[in-house]
């Protein structure tokens, strides 16, 4: 397992930065507010869930018109994928279901599109009468659960389906069952005709995999080749560059990526990481925590736009729609060495950090300018994603700085004290789940975060009442008002109360 890897659920984490000589613009906290002045985010009524379904959450669970879907522990420790009503909680329909043959250190997390008039939830299930590993491509209606007939839905998927790179449709990535010898491919889904065709807009080259919605490396790598970096656009590659050339020596997507490339400027922006070849990784190791880069790239010929060394994601600049707009929210590491305890079976029992010194950044997506700085000094839960810290969805999100918790907006960097007596949202890795992986009988699978009501501290509170702040950082919007929180108590639906 790569060294960093659980801490990379593609496309879900923001990247981040480093670039010196910026002021702190993190506003003094403020007075109380007057009688008539904005009463600022609410972190003290309470509002208590209206459901609560017990089940044990694979990944994060998403809504849209009116229904929440989620992957969720199934029968025997299979996987299975529900729908429930986001109002009243009622299961509205279920399925067996596969995870895959991407990479397992990515979340498990399920999709509803909206495209030709439909709203969607696409999935993979095991090929009926199969045993070799072959899978179906399912694409039901998101409130009966019907599927949509489809006249090639069976392969070899390595990528789940969900939404494709133009916004538009069904989209996975794959081999088809009647192509054994055939190289992975992206496939579109015609709703509308039933057909599952190679996509005309992302083609995924030979030997390679995605890594974002258009950005694909190969599999090439030293000695015998060199892993490419690369972009598709219109049904072909638009260009590809070593791995190397954009990141440095020893870079590889082997250790964990995470690139937008659906920014209105048009910019590819992504962070990639070192693979230090020479650490035995079947033994307790180090290593530093600043070793990685983002950069943006011309999506035309690839070149380097602007390159800032010494990041890494933190927990503090996570954004459920990472780079959506002009400032990307990031971590400047200025020191840190991270230690690594490696289990009997090889895998990563825990990390701790040492030394930590970190500013929180906000980076200019077109330029890289660094925008504003606020030092928060070396919080054990900003890199390490297995202890509880603070949950947000949004921008705005409590903060430890330095030992006191801040809230701040991670796009403007602006920010006040957080009240001692609030109701925040918290969340915690779960531990990892078995499941099927490629011929292997089970392989250990990421599978997100609880999240969970808590004080100033991250100490857990009651897991039925949330706070209207908590909720719209913590929870997932379901529309009229209704949120929806994935924990260790299953799922819960609150309604927030009506305002003005």
């Amino acid at each position: 397992m790569a060294k960093q890897a659980l801490a990379f659920s593609v496309l879900a984490l923001s990247v981040l930065v480093a670039l010196a000589g910026c002021t702190n613009q993190m506003d003094a906290p403020a007075k109380p507010p007057s009688a008539a002045s904005d009463p600022g985010p609410d972190f003290t009524t309470p509002v208590k869930a209206d459901w609560n379904v017990d089940v044990d959450l694979v990944g994060a669970p998403v809504a849209k018109d009116g229904v929440v879907v989620s992957y969720v522990t199934g029968a025997e420790g299979g996987l299975d994928i529900v729908v429930w009503n986001a109002s009243t909680g009622v299961e509205l329909w279920r399925d067996a279901a596969l995870a895959g043959n991407g990479s397992s250190d990515i979340s498990v997390d399920a999709h509803i599109v909206q495209t030709e008039g439909r709203t969607v939830v696409p999935y993979i299930r095991d090929l009926a009468g199969d045993e070799t590993g072959w899978q179906d491509v399912v694409v039901a209606d998101a409130v009966t659960g019907a599927p949509i007939a489809l006249d090639q839905p069976s392969g070899w998927v390595t990528q789940r389906p969900g939404e494709c790179a133009d916004g538009t449709g069904v989209c996975f990535s794959g081999i088809p069952i009647n192509g054994q010898n055939a190289d992975n491919t992206s496939f579109r889904v015609d709703l509308t005709a039933g057909t599952v065709g190679r996509d005309q807009d992302v083609a995924l080259p030979t030997n390679s995999r995605l890594l974002g919605s258009r950005v694909y490396s190969t599999f090439d790598r030293a000695p015998d080749g060199v892993e490419m970096l690369g972009f598709s656009a219109r049904g072909k590659a638009a260009w590809e560059v070593p791995y190397t050339d954009v990141f440095g020596e020893n870079y590889t997507s082997d250790d964990g990526w995470a690139w937008q490339d659906r920014g209105a400027d048009g910019l590819v922006v992504g962070r990639g990481t070192i693979w230090d070849a020479s650490i035995d990784m079947s033994a307790d190791y180090s290593y530093e925590r600043a070793d990685s880069h983002i950069v943006a790239l011309d999506p035309v010929d690839g070149t380097t736009k602007w390159d800032l060394a010494d990041v890494g994601d933190c927990t503090a600049a996570q954004l459920r729609q990472p780079f959506a707009g002009e400032i990307i929210p990031a971590c400047r590491v200025n020191s840190g060495v991270v230690h690594v305890v490696v289990a009997s079976d090889g895998s990563v029992a825990d990390t701790t950090d040492e030394d930590v010194d970190v500013d929180l950044v906000g980076i200019n997506r077109a330029t890289g300018d660094i925008e504003w700085s606020t030092p928060v000094g070396g919080d054990g839960s900003l890199f390490n994603w297995r202890l509880a810290g603070f949950a947000s969805n949004i921008a705005t999100r409590p903060i430890n700085v330095n030992g006191h918790v801040q809230i701040i907006d991670v796009l403007t960097g602006k920010g006040n004290a957080a009240p001692e007596k609030g109701v925040f949202a918290c969340r915690k890795m779960r531990a990892t789940a078995e499941l099927p992986y490629y011929s292997e009988a089970n392989q250990p699978y990421y599978i997100g975060d609880n999240v969970f009501p808590c004080d100033i501290n991250t100490d857990s509170l009651d897991a039925s009442v949330f706070s209207p702040q908590a909720l719209l950082m913590g929870g997932v919007d379901a529309g009229d008002r209704y949120y929806v929180v994935g924990g260790a108590s299953g799922l819960s639906g609150f309604r927030l109360p009506a305002t003005g």
